[in-house]
């Protein structure tokens, strides 16, 4: 599983990303600590922590917060 190196941020827990929860035309983000392989050219390979299929923000990780409702672009 590969994300692009902007969905990915770091702080004292480690490495997380922010998985996308679809609610219509929006979404709530969930915080999800990964842990991360190689980097290739198309981004981050996730080793665990997310499933094929899921969903995740590429924007804003600075500003966002567990449990915020987003809209989706």
């Amino acid at each position: 599983l590969i994300v692009p190196t902007e969905a990915v941020g770091e702080d004292e827990n480690g490495r997380f990303v922010f998985k996308l929860k679809s609610q219509g035309n929006n979404a709530i983000v969930e915080k999800v600590k990964i842990e991360i392989g190689l980097l290739r050219s198309s981004g981050f390979e996730v080793t665990s922590g997310l499933q094929l299929g899921d969903n995740v923000a590429v924007a804003g990780l600075q500003t966002l917060l567990n449990g915020q409702e987003v809209k989706l672009k």
